[in-house]
Order: C-alpha cells, then structure tokens, then sequence
C-alpha cells in the first residue's frame, strides 16, 4: 500500500506531461508524513506539540527520518512545516520512480535550470487512489480515516480545484474544505501555506514597486 504522501503526489502529476504544481506541494507532502504517522500510532499531537513514539518505527527511510528527528526534540507542526518546504516532491517523486509507478525525466532549461518531471508509467494505484477520494468527496460513502485525511491535504495544499474544478467541482471542494476543518495536519498545512502565499505576494509588489520607480 502506498503512502499518504505518495497518493498525494500522484493525485497532484499529470498523468502525461509528469508536472505538478510547486510550493504548496511540497508543504502537503510534509503534512502528509505527519499525518502518516500519526494514523500509524507513531506520533501524537499533545499540548499543541509533536511527539514521536519512543518505540515508533515504520520500516519507510524517509517516515523513520521524520520520527528520528521528532524523537530529538518535540515541535509545533508550523515549526516543522516552515523547515520542509522543499525537496519534498523530490523525494517523493524518487520514491514513486523506484515503485515503478512514474518515471524520472530530467532536462536542462538554457543550460543552467534543472527540472524533473515523472511521467505516469503505471496508473492503476493512482486510479483507485482516485476513486477512493471522488467518493468520498461526491458524499457516495463515508471516509475511512485515510481517505479524510488524504482529502483534507489535497484541499489545504491546494489542489482541489484542480481536481475537482469548474461549478461542477464545488460541492466537492465544499465537502474537501469541510474535512480539512478537522484535521490538524491539514490546518497546519494551511496556515504555512497562506504565510508562504502572503510572502511571494510581498515581495512580488515589492518588485513592482522598484520597477515602476525606476521607470518613472
């Protein structure tokens, strides 16, 4: 069975081009791993803090790593989100590469700029990834606490509109948004994810300021 932050990741690439949106991505993928293991009884939220398991080990490199450095020292959620904002769909993408489930493609943009893209190679896993969340978020069964859980971030990293978009979609986000009220993993995501949002657009007026002075 696939992770939490691997189904995210896979609901987030297109199938054809191996694209997914960046920035709140991979503050979601984060999320997902908390939430990972806190469904695994690995970590627990208690006093606004995160508390690894002193016995807690999943068997997954890169979950085990996120316990290893809980166990050091307990921490709000927003503290450790703001220290996991990138890398995250790397990692997961790599992940996702050795399962055989997307391929790895790395090209050179004017020679400097790399990027990574992970086409689909095998879509089953994704399909009833997606079937499980469309369910859930259409309101056809009640969701197990997985299937909340995944809805919860896609609506915090930002990805239900692109999953569920148009007029169509709207009771679908309503019911996603809905699920994301309730799970902490997903509030943290949130907040980090407006900070994060609030930053680029400072400093995109800021730009615009200096350039409209410099012309006039």
């Amino acid at each position: 069975m696939t992770s939490l932050p691997e189904d995210l990741l896979l609901l987030a690439l297109d199938d054809e081009s191996g694209t997914a949106p960046s920035g709140p991505l991979d503050l979601g993928l984060a999320g997902a791993e908390l939430a990972e293991l806190a469904l695994g009884g690995h970590l627990v939220l208690r006093d606004g803090r995160l508390h690894a398991q002193a016995d807690g080990r999943t068997g997954d490199p890169l979950l085990d790593a996120v316990l290893t450095e809980l166990a050091r020292k307990p921490v709000k959620p927003s503290a450790w989100l703001s220290s996991r904002r990138k890398g995250m769909v790397a990692a997961y993408g790599t992940r996702l590469t050795e399962t055989g489930l997307v391929t790895h493609q790395r090209s050179r943009a004017f020679g400097v700029l790399t990027t990574h893209r992970y086409p689909a190679a095998d879509t089953s896993v994704k399909a009833g990834v997606r079937a499980r969340l469309d369910a859930v978020a259409t309101r056809q069964t009640e969701p197990d606490a997985r299937t909340a859980a995944l809805g919860s971030l896609v609506h915090a990293a930002g990805l239900a509109r692109r999953l569920y978009g148009g007029r169509d979609g709207a009771d679908a986000r309503k019911t996603l948004r809905a699920l994301a009220e309730g799970d902490w993993a997903s509030r943290a995501v949130s907040r980090e994810v407006a900070k994060a949002t609030a930053a680029i657009s400072a400093s995109v007026a800021a730009a615009v300021a200096v350039s409209a002075a410099a012309g006039s």
